[in-house]
């Protein structure tokens, strides 16, 4: 468990989520990110969720406006 996952847990009583990006080339960390929220918003859709996410990887603009492409 990581001091942030232990401040939402233990402080905030927040069941947490967490998922770890493998390195895979054939499967983006970009896709993996969108899967793991579409189960996120599959499993927990309600009112009352809260859903925050800590990326530590890195990214290049994307080409939106905005944009992120992520990278593992």
């Amino acid at each position: 468990m990581t001091e942030l996952q232990d401040v939402f847990q233990n402080t905030f009583k927040y069941e947490t989520v967490r998922k770890t990006l493998t390195q895979d080339p054939k499967r983006t960390a970009q896709a993996q990110v969108n899967k793991h929220l579409s189960e996120f918003v599959f499993d927990y859709d309600d009112t009352n969720t809260l859903l925050i996410i800590y990326y530590a990887g890195h990214g290049t603009p994307g080409d939106s406006s905005g944009g992120l492409k992520l990278a593992g």
